[in-house]
């Protein structure tokens, strides 16, 4: 099945239509998901409706547990036995070669 929209194609209202309505599945799959894992918020409405919220009012609204930063979030793992994994760029050692297509 061809994509309802594509970069050289015509932009048909079929097509948007078909769209925007992939896109209100996703959206209320989302506010379900979030109405299932935090049951304490009372509208979902309100909170779902893609506004952004700073720390201090995500908390008020039940959307966060707390604010704190990812390194005091993974010392607390490492505290309570977790093993934490530092992932790392890999360079291949060229050993001095040297090609103009980049292949080395």
């Amino acid at each position: 099945e061809k994509a309802p929209l594509g970069a050289l194609d015509e932009i048909t209202n079929e097509g948007k239509a078909i769209v925007q309505q992939d896109i209100d599945n996703i959206h209320n799959a989302f506010k379900n998901l979030v109405s299932e894992a935090r049951p304490n918020i009372e509208c979902i409405e309100e909170v779902g409706s893609g506004a952004t919220w700073i720390a201090t009012e995500a908390i008020k609204r039940g959307l966060v547990d707390r604010i704190i930063t990812s390194e005091e979030y993974l010392m607390e793992r490492m505290n309570a036995g977790a093993r934490v994994f530092k992932l790392s760029k890999y360079e291949k050692p060229n050993f001095g070669l040297q090609s103009p297509f980049g292949i080395f």
